[in-house]
C-alpha cells in the first residue's frame, strides 16, 4: 500500500506540468525519509536538486540529467515507468491527503 502512495505522489509531481495540476503540488517539500523504496528516495533527491537549480521538473528532464551525468542504469527505466504509469493526482486536496500519509510513515520510522 505504501509503495502505491509513494508512486502516486511521485507521479503527481513529475507529471504535474502535463496534467495542468494545481501548482502547489510541485512546490510541496519531499524528503527521502518519507519514502521506503530506494529508487523513490533517489527520485526525491533528484527532484529536490532540480528545484534548487530551478530546472524543469518532469520525467524527461530528470532522466536526461541522470544520463548526462552517466548515473542512469538500465533498470531505472522500468522503475520510472512504474511511477509514471501510476494514477497521478491533479487536485491539491487529494494530493495532500496522500502526502500526509507519507509524513505519518516518516514519523513512524523516526520514532522506532
Amino acid at each position: 500500500m505504501t509503495i502505491d502512495i509513494e508512486r502516486a505522489v511521485l507521479c503527481s509531481v513529475l507529471e504535474a506540468d502535463f496534467l495542468n495540476s494545481d501548482k502547489r503540488i510541485k512546490d510541496i517539500e519531499l524528503r527521502g525519509g518519507m519514502f521506503t523504496d530506494k529508487f523513490h528516495k533517489l527520485m526525491v533527491n533528484a527532484i529536490n536538486r532540480l528545484k534548487e537549480l530551478k530546472e524543469p521538473i518532469n520525467t524527461d528532464f530528470l532522466r536526461l540529467r541522470f544520463m548526462q551525468a552517466n548515473k542512469w542504469q538500465l533498470d531505472y527505466d522500468a522503475k520510472l515507468i512504474e511511477i509514471i504509469a501510476h494514477q497521478p493526482i491533479a487536485t491539491y486536496d487529494l494530493f495532500n491527503s496522500y502526502y500526509q500519509q507519507l509524513r505519518k510513515n516518516e514519523a513512524k520510522y523516526i520514532s522506532i
